[in-house]
């Protein structure tokens, strides 16, 4: 085989590669977009953000598995939030003062909790 044709043959190939597979690829979901017009959830920035859940899940695992491991240098933990809604039953309850039993003097029950748990309490 000469030279021109295995380099045609590998760049085909490799244009193959990089334009992938049509019927491979999943379908795309509804856009979404930001204040300023720009799309959010290109293919593009979905799997960039499931390779860096991929490493992150990796990295953890390390971690876990030897914890003296050094993340790279430019590894940042995602930061993880969670938050939960709890409903008082105040009709249920009409007598008691929810509110003052949970806020306590100058917020002091409020400040211990917080300081307890680790979590930052919003009551509305």
């Amino acid at each position: 085989m000469s030279r021109p044709g295995a380099w045609s043959r590998v760049g085909s190939n490799l244009w193959k590669y990089l334009k992938g597979d049509v019927s491979k690829k999943s379908p795309s979901p509804e856009p979404v977009y930001d204040a300023n017009g720009k799309r959010l959830n290109t293919r593009e920035v979905r799997k960039r953000q499931e390779l860096e859940q991929s490493r992150h899940e990796k990295i953890q695992a390390l971690l876990r598995i030897n914890p003296s491991f050094k993340p790279p240098a430019d590894y940042r933990a995602p930061n993880i939030r969670l938050h939960d809604k709890v409903w008082i039953p105040q009709e249920q309850f009409p007598d008691l003062n929810f509110v003052g039993l949970l806020i306590g003097p100058r917020g002091n029950t409020l400040k211990s909790l917080e300081a307890e748990t680790g979590a930052k309490i919003i009551i509305r």
